[in-house]
């Protein structure tokens, strides 16, 4: 009667132990699914992004050029652009010093 009471308990434990053991690995399955699910959206938006810059810059904003010429000409503008701020600041220190 007692091998009888031990392969039952094993039985029991072997059962318990599948149950765990299942519940166990269908909460992985889900967590693992999300994290898919999780990067196969960033994929797709990754695609969509790419998407929209292998499309290039939108031409219908006014003046809009993407030619090389268009920087060059602008080039000179700008270096000059630092003393044009620079000379109001300059002016409005002499006006303060001479108070």
């Amino acid at each position: 009667m007692t091998i009888a009471w031990a392969i039952a308990g094993a039985v029991a434990v072997w059962g318990l132990m599948l149950v765990h053991a299942s519940a166990t690995i269908t909460r992985l399955e889900a967590g693992w699914r999300a994290e898919v699910a999780h990067w196969q959206a960033d994929a797709a938006r990754a695609r969509a992004y790419a998407a929209q810059l292998a499309t290039g810059p939108p031409t219908s904003t006014a003046g809009y050029k993407p030619e090389r010429e268009y920087v060059i000409s602008n080039v000179p503008l700008l270096i000059a652009a630092p003393g044009r701020l620079a000379e109001p600041r300059r002016a409005a220190v002499d006006v303060t010093e001479g108070i």
